[in-house]
């Protein structure tokens, strides 16, 4: 994929990770009670962590793997896993970076640890996080420590335009250095969305990146929607919720097998080759 695509020394490549809920039923190995985002509540289903790759505009359904709770994983003789076990274990550490490239992992503020992210550096120099954070995560500026939604409120903010998904999107942002603890200085960047007559939100991302200006820390960011796409478009068009399958190890092999696809399909559009040349 790689090659085929063009990816040289000094791009980037992303790695977005994001859990996935799908396939109700009480029959098939691994279900149990899960939030569903696009529901509003609880349901019963397998979960998934699920990781896509995307570099420039170009990106790919990457892998697959169902969680199971950890009574789950006791009934079905499997040692549990934590989600960020699973990302880290099957999808940050295997993945083999091509030489001179920069990896950034990213994903939403749920999936932030300081020991996911200690990990994913620990890698090498050319692994990096990009994530969003929650309001009530204390850093330290200038030896003081804030909540980063009282930190917020004494920012001088400006404004930034970027493209997204081929439209040109506003922000009101702010960028400063700061310190986690037990991580060290990261990349802060927030942003501010003002309506009248209500208090401002704000969203708050970083970057271990610390070369990264503003506008790429929220383009990367940005990017995360990839993975929501691709949980659309293997749905749809690749028959990733259509399993009839009831054992764990075979829906993952089907899942892999509907991403093999959906690559091999790009492949041969992205570089004009026949299926077969492409397989």
């Amino acid at each position: 994929f790689f090659r085929e695509i063009g990816l040289f020394p000094g791009d980037r490549l992303l790695l977005v990770i994001d859990t996935f809920v799908e396939k109700k039923g009480d029959k098939t190995e691994g279900v149990g009670k899960f939030f569903d985002h696009s529901k509003g509540r609880y349901v019963n289903a397998n979960n998934f962590v699920t990781s896509c790759l995307q570099v420039g505009e170009v990106y790919i359904p990457h892998k697959a793997v169902m969680y199971l709770k950890r009574e789950a994983a006791k009934a079905m003789g499997e040692e549990f896993k934590t989600k960020p076990e699973i990302a880290f274990e099957r999808m940050i550490k295997p993945l083999k970076v091509p030489e001179g490239v920069k990896l950034y992992v990213v994903y939403d503020s749920w999936w932030f640890s300081t020991e996911l992210v200690s990990k994913t550096l620990a890698l090498g120099h050319n692994y990096h996080t990009v994530c969003q954070l929650k309001n009530d995560k204390k850093v330290v500026v200038n030896r003081n420590e804030k909540k980063l939604a009282e930190l917020a409120k004494g920012l001088k903010y400006r404004k930034v335009c970027i493209e997204v998904r081929g439209k040109m999107k506003e922000y009101l942002a702010s960028e400063l250095v700061v310190e986690i603890p037990k991580l060290g200085k990261v990349k802060l960047v927030v942003s501010k969305k003002e309506k009248k007559n209500e208090k401002p939100n704000f969203f708050f991302y970083m970057s271990t990146d610390l070369c990264l200006t503003l506008e790429e820390v929220l383009e990367i960011y940005e990017n995360r929607w990839s993975i929501e796409l691709a949980h659309r478009e293997a749905n749809q068009k690749f028959g990733f919720r259509d399993y009839q399958i009831r054992d764990k190890r075979a829906i993952e092999r089907f899942i892999q097998l509907s991403f093999l696809a959906w690559t091999i399909i790009l492949i041969a559009k992205a570089t004009g080759k026949d299926f077969k040349t492409v397989i």
